[in-house]
C-alpha cells in the first residue's frame, strides 16, 4: 500500500503548481536578497536616515567649501557650523604655521562664547545670538558646555576632489569592472576618491600609499612592497588587493557599511563594535572606544557623500575634461633586468615607461637595482612585444652595501675607501652639493660588488680634493642637488678592507687633505632629515654548537615578524632564543639574539638597512620640514597618539629628532619638542 504522502499529485493540483512556480521562485529570490544583505531598506549600500546630516556636510566639503576655507563645526553633529574661515593657500610661504593660527583663534572664540552661554549668560553680539541659535530655544546649559570641547575645523576640499574625479577618468570603469568580477559592489571602486583623489603618487605621514592608501603592513598582505617595487602604488594591483582586503572585512562582518568602515578601523575593531551594538546604525550614533575616532566614525559617511558628488559631479563642477582610461599591455620579466635596457629594446623614453609602472623604485629608474624577475611590466598597447635578448637578462638582483659614517670621516674619503666615484655616492645617497654628512649616517655604496675588491695597484695621489664645507649648524641640511659634478676620486684598487683603508688614510695624512669634507655634527645639530641613522649593525657575532648567532638593538619601526622574514625563519624561534612569551611585543632600543645559519650577517644587514632607507625615502620624497613645535605632556599622554593627533608625524621621524627620548617613560610635565611637516 503506498503511504499517503507519496500519493501522486492530482491532475488539477499539478496545473496549479504549475502556474504559481514562477511566483514562489521570485519571492523566495526576493526573499533570500534580503535575507543576504542583512539591511533594513534592501540596500547593500544604505543610506539611513541618521546618517543624512553627515552625508549633507560632506557633500559640502567635497562641492562647495575650498582647501582656502576652515569649517568650524562640531564633532559630533557635524553639520553644526559655527563658522567658515579664510585659510591660506598652503603654496604660499609658512601657510601651514598661518593656518594653524587662524584656526586656533576661531576655535578660541567659539569655544569662549559656549562657556558664557554655559554659564548662564545672555547672548549679546550678534555672533554670540548666532551660536545660541544653532542649539534651539530650548538648549540646556549642559549642552553649551559639552559642546565647547568639540570644536574642530574641516579644511574644505572641493579644489582637490575637482582634480581627483579629472584623474579618476583614467581608472574609474577599469575599477568598477574589476570589483564587479569579484561579486562585489561596483560602487567600492568610488572609495578613492575619499582615500587619495585618485592620487597615484599620494602617500601619508604615517606611510600609506598610492592611490587605495595601503599601510605598509596591510598591503604586505596582499602586494609586493620592498625597496625594488612597490605594488601599493600601481593602481590596478592595489585594486586586486582591495578587492581581497574587502571580501574579508565581509565575510567577517556580514554587511558593507561595517566592512567598508572596517577598511579604515579595521575588521577586529568593527567586531568589537557590532558585538556591542548589533547593526551599522546602532554602531554610528553610540559606540564610543578611544581609537573609533572622527575619521573612522565618518568613514562611511564619507564615502556615501563622495559618490553623490561623482555621480552627479556636472551639477557641482559642469563638464569636466576626464583623463583618458588607461590602457597597456603587459610582458613578465623572464629575468633581472636593467630599466634603460627595457626603455631601449621596447622603444619608450624612460619617462612614459616609469608613468606606465609606478611600482618600481626610484632605485630602478636610476639603475641602482635591477627590474625584478617576474615582474609584469606595463608597456603601451600597440608596442611591439619582440623577445627580450638574453643578453639583457641577469641571474641575480644587484646587491646593496652600505657604509655607516664614523666622526671624522668625509663623503670624499668614503668614496675612496670603497673605490667608487663621489659623484656616484652623491647621487645613490640623494645628497646635497656639499656632500653633507653625518655621524652615524648609513651610506649606500653604488655599485660595489659583493666580495671585498682586491689589490691591483697603489693609491694614485690625487690632483685636488674637491671642496666641500663642513655640515652646516642649521637644524636642516640645504636642498639636495645631484646634477651638480663634485669631481671623481682617484682611480686606485683597495688592498684591505674599509676600516683599515681608514686607518691607514689617517696614519699617511691623506684625511688631512680634504680637511674640509670632515662633517661633524654639533653637539646642537643631531638631526638629519632623509638620512637612514642609527646602529643597524649586528654585533657580537659568535658560534655555539656549530650555529652562528648575533645580537642585534631594535631599532623603530621594527618588529619580530620583520626579523623573521629577512632572516627566513618564524618568529616563534625568535621568542625562543630571546625568552619572549607570546603576544609579548619588543621594545625600542632592545637587544635581541638572532641565528644568522639560513641567512647570513651581510643579507641580514642589507635587508634591514633597506628596509628603514625605503621608509624614509618615501617620507621625504613627499614632506618636508619646515619648523619645530613644543608640547607639555599631559596625564594620560602616550607617545602614540601624540604622534597620530598633536604632532602629526610617525614615531621614527619623531625618535631621529630626539635620539635621546624614551618613548616609554613619558611624565607629565616634559616638554617634547617635535618636527612640523608639510607636503612638498
Amino acid at each position: 500500500m503506498m503511504n499517503r504522502c507519496m500519493k501522486p499529485l492530482s491532475q488539477p493540483r499539478r496545473h496549479i503548481l504549475t502556474e504559481c512556480l514562477p511566483m514562489i521562485i521570485l519571492l523566495l529570490l526576493v526573499c533570500a536578497s534580503a535575507l543576504a544583505t542583512d539591511l533594513p531598506n534592501k540596500d547593500i549600500l544604505p543610506v539611513y536616515s541618521s546618517l543624512k546630516p553627515n552625508i549633507k556636510f560632506w557633500t559640502d566639503v567635497y562641492s562647495n567649501y575650498t582647501t582656502r576655507q576652515g569649517i568650524i563645526h562640531d564633532r559630533d553633529q557635524v553639520n553644526l557650523i559655527y563658522e567658515v574661515i579664510p585659510l591660506v593657500s598652503q603654496g604660499q610661504t609658512k601657510a601651514r604655521k598661518i593656518n594653524r593660527k587662524r584656526i586656533k583663534k576661531a576655535k578660541k572664540k567659539h569655544k569662549n562664547i559656549l562657556l558664557r552661554l554655559a554659564a548662564g549668560h545672555k547672548p549679546q553680539s550678534k555672533t554670540e545670538k548666532d551660536v545660541a541659535m544653532l542649539f534651539g530655544p530650548e538648549a540646556k546649559l549642559k549642552s553649551f558646555k559639552n559642546a565647547a570641547y568639540q570644536i574642530r575645523c574641516q579644511i574644505g576640499q572641493k579644489d582637490r576632489f575637482r582634480q581627483g574625479i579629472i584623474r579618476s577618468g583614467a581608472y574609474l570603469d577599469a575599477f568598477r569592472k574589476i570589483f564587479a568580477k569579484h561579486g562585489l559592489p561596483q560602487d567600492l571602486a568610488y572609495l578613492p576618491h575619499v582615500e587619495s583623489s585618485f592620487n597615484v603618487k599620494a602617500y601619508s605621514k604615517f606611510g600609506a600609499a598610492g592611490i587605495w592608501q595601503f599601510t605598509r603592513s596591510t598591503g604586505r598582505r596582499f602586494l609586493d612592497i620592498d625597496y625594488v617595487r612597490d605594488e601599493r602604488r600601481d593602481p590596478f594591483l592595489a585594486t586586486e588587493a582591495a578587492v581581497k582586503l574587502f571580501k574579508e572585512n565581509h565575510s567577517k562582518l556580514g554587511n558593507w557599511p561595517m566592512a567598508i568602515t572596517a577598511y579604515n578601523h579595521g575588521a577586529n575593531g568593527m567586531l568589537r563594535a557590532k558585538k556591542r551594538h548589533g547593526n551599522f546604525e546602532s554602531v554610528f550614533n553610540k559606540y564610543s572606544s578611544r581609537t573609533f575616532g572622527f575619521a573612522s566614525r565618518n568613514f562611511y559617511t564619507e564615502f556615501l557623500a563622495a559618490r553623490h558628488v561623482v555621480r552627479h559631479y556636472k551639477k557641482y563642477f559642469g563638464n569636466l575634461p576626464l583623463d583618458k582610461p588607461q590602457t597597456f599591455t603587459q610582458i613578465k620579466m623572464p629575468g633581472y633586468l636593467s630599466f634603460d635596457d627595457m626603455a631601449r629594446h621596447f622603444k619608450l623614453m624612460p619617462s612614459k615607461l616609469a608613468q606606465l609602472n609606478p611600482a618600481l623604485r626610484k632605485p630602478v629608474l636610476t639603475g641602482q637595482k635591477y627590474i625584478p624577475k617576474g615582474y609584469r611590466l606595463k608597456l603601451p598597447p600597440k608596442v611591439d612585444l619582440t623577445a627580450i635578448p638574453k643578453k639583457y637578462l641577469k641571474k641575480k638582483q644587484k646587491r646593496s652595501h652600505f657604509h655607516t659614517v664614523r666622526r671624522g670621516e668625509s663623503a670624499y674619503l668614503i668614496a675612496k675607501i670603497h673605490g667608487i666615484k663621489l659623484n656616484d655616492l652623491i647621487i645613490a645617497n640623494n645628497l646635497n652639493r656639499r656632500a653633507t654628512i653625518y655621524p652615524k649616517q648609513n651610506l649606500i655604496i653604488p655599485g660595489m660588488p659583493p666580495q671585498k675588491p682586491q689589490v691591483k695597484k697603489t693609491l694614485a695621489k690625487p690632483d685636488k680634493a674637491p671642496k666641500i664645507v663642513m655640515a652646516s649648524s642649521k637644524n636642516f641640511p640645504a636642498k639636495t642637488s645631484s646634477k651638480k659634478k663634485l669631481g671623481k676620486a682617484p682611480s686606485y684598487h683597495v688592498t684591505f678592507s674599509p676600516v683599515e683603508q681608514l686607518k691607514k688614510a689617517e696614519a699617511s695624512g691623506q684625511q688631512k687633505q680634504s680637511a674640509q669634507a670632515v662633517t661633524i655634527a654639533s653637539a646642537k645639530n643631531k638631526f638629519s632629515p632623509g638620512v637612514v641613522t642609527g646602529n643597524l649593525r649586528i654585533f657580537d657575532q659568535h658560534q655555539k654548537n656549530g650555529r652562528t648567532y648575533g645580537f642585534i638593538e631594535v631599532a623603530s619601526e621594527e618588529t619580530l615578524g620583520h626579523f623573521g622574514d629577512w632572516l627566513e625563519i618564524k618568529t616563534q624561534r625568535l621568542r625562543g632564543l630571546n625568552g619572549l612569551a607570546f603576544g609579548r611585543s619588543i621594545r625600542l632600543h632592545q637587544k635581541l639574539k638572532i641565528p644568522l645559519n639560513k641567512v647570513n650577517k651581510d643579507i641580514f644587514e642589507e635587508r634591514r638597512f633597506l628596509f628603514h632607507k625605503e621608509i624614509e625615502e618615501d617620507f621625504f620624497s613627499a614632506y618636508k620640514l619646515t619648523d619645530a613645535g613644543e608640547y607639555i605632556v599631559q596625564t594620560g599622554d602616550n607617545i602614540w597618539s601624540l604622534c597620530q593627533e598633536k604632532f602629526e608625524v610617525p614615531l621614527w621621524l619623531l625618535i631621529k629628532y630626539i635620539p635621546e627620548l624614551n618613548p616609554e617613560n613619558l611624565h607629565p610635565g616634559q616638554m617634547i619638542r617635535f618636527p612640523v611637516v608639510e607636503p612638498l
